[in-house]
Protein backbone atom coordinates (compact mmCIF):
# COMPACT_ATOMS: atom_id res chain seq x y z
CA UNK A 1 0.00 0.00 0.00
CA UNK A 2 1.13 3.36 -0.85
CA UNK A 3 0.93 6.79 0.27
CA UNK A 4 0.50 9.72 -2.13
CA UNK A 5 2.17 12.06 -0.44
CA UNK A 6 5.15 11.27 2.38
CA UNK A 7 4.97 10.73 5.41
CA UNK A 8 7.41 10.73 8.46
CA UNK A 9 6.82 7.15 9.69
CA UNK A 10 9.07 4.57 10.73
CA UNK A 11 7.46 1.41 8.91
CA UNK A 12 6.60 3.92 5.57
CA UNK A 13 9.51 3.58 3.12
CA UNK A 14 10.62 7.75 2.26
CA UNK A 15 11.30 6.83 -1.01
CA UNK A 16 8.46 4.99 -2.21
CA UNK A 17 6.02 6.09 0.54
CA UNK A 18 4.89 2.11 1.05
CA UNK A 19 3.97 1.03 4.20
CA UNK A 20 5.05 -2.29 5.72
CA UNK A 21 1.40 -3.76 6.39
CA UNK A 22 1.44 -7.00 7.87
CA UNK A 23 -1.70 -8.37 6.67
CA UNK A 24 -0.92 -7.44 3.21
CA UNK A 25 2.42 -10.01 3.52
CA UNK A 26 1.67 -13.11 0.82
CA UNK A 27 2.07 -15.22 4.05
CA UNK A 28 -1.01 -13.76 6.32
CA UNK A 29 -2.81 -12.14 3.52
CA UNK A 30 -6.14 -14.57 2.88
CA UNK A 31 -9.68 -13.92 0.71
CA UNK A 32 -11.38 -13.26 4.31
CA UNK A 33 -9.76 -9.96 4.84
CA UNK A 34 -11.85 -7.16 3.57
CA UNK A 35 -10.92 -4.07 2.20
CA UNK A 36 -11.78 -2.43 6.06
CA UNK A 37 -9.65 -5.00 7.49
CA UNK A 38 -6.56 -4.17 5.53
CA UNK A 39 -7.66 0.06 6.50
CA UNK A 40 -7.98 -0.49 9.89
CA UNK A 41 -4.83 -2.15 10.11
CA UNK A 42 -3.33 0.52 8.62
CA UNK A 43 -4.81 3.29 10.80
CA UNK A 44 -3.17 1.38 13.97
CA UNK A 45 -0.02 1.02 12.20
CA UNK A 46 0.09 4.74 11.57
CA UNK A 47 -1.26 5.60 15.55
CA UNK A 48 1.31 2.90 17.00
CA UNK A 49 4.16 2.09 15.08
CA UNK A 50 5.78 -1.50 14.92
CA UNK A 51 9.06 -0.80 15.91
CA UNK A 52 9.66 -4.57 14.92
CA UNK A 53 9.51 -3.66 11.33
CA UNK A 54 10.95 -0.46 10.92
CA UNK A 55 11.76 0.24 7.20
CA UNK A 56 14.96 2.70 7.73
CA UNK A 57 17.06 2.25 10.83
CA UNK A 58 17.82 5.86 10.92
CA UNK A 59 13.74 7.11 11.47
CA UNK A 60 13.73 3.91 14.71
CA UNK A 61 16.98 5.83 16.04
CA UNK A 62 14.81 8.93 16.23
CA UNK A 63 11.25 7.49 17.27
CA UNK A 64 13.48 5.35 20.05
CA UNK A 65 15.80 8.13 21.45
CA UNK A 66 14.07 11.01 20.90
CA UNK A 67 9.99 10.64 20.03
CA UNK A 68 9.36 14.41 20.57
CA UNK A 69 11.78 15.45 17.43
CA UNK A 70 10.32 12.51 15.47
CA UNK A 71 6.62 13.76 16.43
CA UNK A 72 7.81 17.28 15.17
CA UNK A 73 9.43 16.38 12.20
CA UNK A 74 6.32 14.72 11.48
CA UNK A 75 3.87 17.30 12.14
CA UNK A 76 6.25 19.43 9.38
CA UNK A 77 6.18 16.33 7.09
CA UNK A 78 2.19 16.55 7.45
CA UNK A 79 1.44 20.19 7.43
CA UNK A 80 3.69 20.68 4.16
CA UNK A 81 1.37 17.73 2.63
CA UNK A 82 -1.60 19.39 3.21
CA UNK A 83 -0.23 22.74 1.52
Amino acid sequence: MKFEKPIHHINVDPEFNMICVGTLAPTVWNNRMSLMDVIYDVMDLVMQPDTNNAVTPELLEEYTNSREKFFIKAREQAMKSIA
